[in-house]
């Protein structure tokens, strides 16, 4: 079940949900329109995912992915697995 929260910079809605990690994690969410934290961890393993639902004018924001595990390890919040040498 999804949590509605607003952004409190800019009034931007998101649902907020908890996805599990095995391994506890740390890291931020940012609100996607102003930037600004929506809300921070450290070493937990159920992590808050956000998925914007209407700017800050009212408007319906255009479908999207939640920002998840993949968004969260290109902010570096997640380490990505290293690869081996010679492998692409």
């Amino acid at each position: 079940m999804a949590t509605v929260v607003r952004c409190n910079n800019c009034g931007a809605e998101c649902h907020r949900t908890d996805e599990k990690f095995l391994v506890p994690q740390t890291g931020h969410a940012s609100c996607k329109i102003c930037g600004d934290t929506l809300e921070y961890w450290v070493e937990i393993t159920h992590v808050a995912m956000f998925e914007l639902v209407a700017r800050s004018d009212g408007s319906p924001d255009t479908p999207q992915t939640p920002w998840g595990p993949n968004q969260l390890a290109k902010s570096g919040a997640i380490p990505r697995p290293q690869r081996e040498a010679g492998v692409p």
